[in-house]
């Protein structure tokens, strides 16, 4: 039951992110300057994303098979470990890379949106700035999850989840792997835009477009390898503690990380401003993580019962 509940969760957290995405894109687009900027930072900032998605394409094939070569030659995985091995890495890189398009599109268009609305109010912009944060961090995080929870069942999770955490365990290479293209490509972009801004006009817009999408980008590579990590990482730890608690011990983790999405839901939709101003926005914040923190222990205590007390 817990891995259902589990890749359930993740699913309803991937449409809570595109409801958030969706009323973001319905905010006010602003004035005609600020939108033409906007679009012509944002083509730019994808033309160096797709180039380096071209040369992440060739260089994650050719470390799959490196990879590939020196488990199925020089360790005793055999051909079948470093097939999984290899394809675990892959599956690193590609569901790195979904979140990582996401972030930089979520970036531009909510802080277009989020300026517009801040002429309105104070109010109105503190909740598009925190759908479209919300909206990154449950895409990254469910990715994460999502990667993780497949790769899980295809090398035999149902039968076997003990040894499941070592066959994976090339997920994360792949994930810092493509993570470090990320960073590369909004580094690239943030100077490119520093240097044009120097050199034609003194607006320091482009600097400030250029930073904040590579922060972004960096800040979602970051933290969808972080999470692969530590899933991973507990995930294991749960193998080596299944002879007193089970199997379902394996896969505990991921059920504590999807619950966790739903804590960020629990806490976006209850932050909400009560007034304009600072402390308009810090009340909102505090409802926001008491909501979320309250979810956290309900999903954790639910959590513990399916997991130590209860049969699947």
């Amino acid at each position: 039951m817990m891995l259902q509940i589990t890749l359930g969760l993740v699913l309803a957290a991937s449409a809570f992110a595109g409801w958030l995405l969706l009323s973001v894109h319905k905010g006010e687009a602003g004035a005609p300057q600020m939108l033409e900027f906007f679009k012509s930072a944002e083509t730019a900032f994808f033309d160096v994303l797709k180039r380096q998605a071209m040369v992440l394409g060739p260089a994650a094939l050719s470390a799959a098979a490196l990879v590939y070569f020196l488990l199925a030659f020089f360790s005793s995985k055999g051909q079948a470990g470093a097939v999984q091995a290899g394809f675990a890495f892959l599956a690193g890189v590609f569901f790195q890379g979904l979140p990582g398009f996401a972030a930089a599109r979520i970036f531009f268009s909510g802080v277009l949106k989020t300026a517009a609305a801040a002429k309105r109010s104070g109010a109105a912009a503190f909740t598009l700035a925190l759908r479209a944060a919300g909206a990154l961090s449950s895409i990254t995080l469910a990715s994460s999850l999502a990667g993780l929870a497949a790769l899980f069942l295809l090398t035999g999770g149902w039968g076997d989840p003990r040894n499941v955490p070592m066959k994976i365990a090339a997920f994360c290479f792949g994930s810092a792997f493509a993570a470090l293209f990320f960073r590369l490509a909004g580094g690239a972009y943030s100077e490119a835009a520093g240097t044009s801004a120097a050199a034609v006009t003194e607006d320091p817009s482009p600097v400030i477009a250029g930073n904040g999408a590579r922060d972004s980008l960096s800040l979602g590579a970051d933290i969808f390898d972080s999470a692969s990590a530590v899933n991973l990482a507990a995930m294991a730890l749960g193998a080596a503690l299944a002879p007193l608690y089970g199997n379902k011990a394996v896969f505990f983790p991921l059920f504590a990380g999807a619950w966790g999405l739903a804590a960020c839901a629990a806490g976006i939709m209850s932050a909400r401003p009560s007034g304009e101003g600072e402390s308009g926005n810090i009340d909102a914040l505090d409802k926001g993580f008491a909501a979320a923190g309250v979810t956290a222990l309900a999903g954790l205590f639910l959590g513990c019962a399916l997991g130590l007390g209860w049969n699947m």
